[in-house]
């Protein structure tokens, strides 16, 4: 009599504190520590009336986003799944944006909503692994200029590959 067993797998979820503000110019991200960068957080002037935070893959990885005309990110709330079934974006599209040219508009799935989670999915060794980082964004329009304070408060990833994490899960 042969019994077939399978070994658990050993899954850890990779946390990084972080609490970073930032109000132009662009926080970098290595998800998994290796030296190479995997996203990009930026905040900069569309024009002289227009501002926006916006996040985006670096080397092929992907942010989970909408469909639609402007494939925004999708901003996760805690627990939510981040996994397969997501539509990934490599491309730069505006998290926030704040315009003040005739009034104010201020948009934007992360537009001072508190604290919300940029779905991530990346490649460790050629092998897809999701992930979140988690983000403050707060924005408005003080004498008809635009502002944006973004704070990067921490990320995560799951260390099996294909293997969906929650966002906010910390491993603790």
């Amino acid at each position: 009599l042969i019994f077939a067993t399978s070994l658990p797998v050993n899954a850890e979820v990779i946390y990084t504190p972080a609490h970073t503000t930032f109000t132009r110019g662009t926080i970098l991200i290595d998800l998994n520590h290796d030296g190479m960068n995997d996203f990009v957080l930026s905040v900069y002037n569309f024009d002289e009336h227009d501002r926006r935070f916006v996040p985006s893959g670096l080397a092929g990885n992907g942010v989970l986003g909408y469909a639609g005309p402007s494939y925004p990110p999708f901003a996760a709330r805690a627990g939510d799944r981040i996994g397969e079934h997501g539509l990934f974006y490599h491309r730069r599209a505006p998290a926030v944006n704040v315009a003040a040219t005739f009034g104010t508009i201020i948009s934007g799935p992360f537009a001072n909503v508190g604290i919300r989670y940029l779905g991530l999915r990346f490649k460790i060794d050629g092998k897809v692994h999701f992930g979140w980082a988690a983000v403050n964004v707060k924005a408005g329009v003080k004498n008809h200029i635009p502002w944006i304070e973004a704070t990067l408060l921490g990320y995560a990833y799951e260390s099996v590959p294909r293997k969906s994490i929650l966002a906010g899960d910390t491993g603790k």
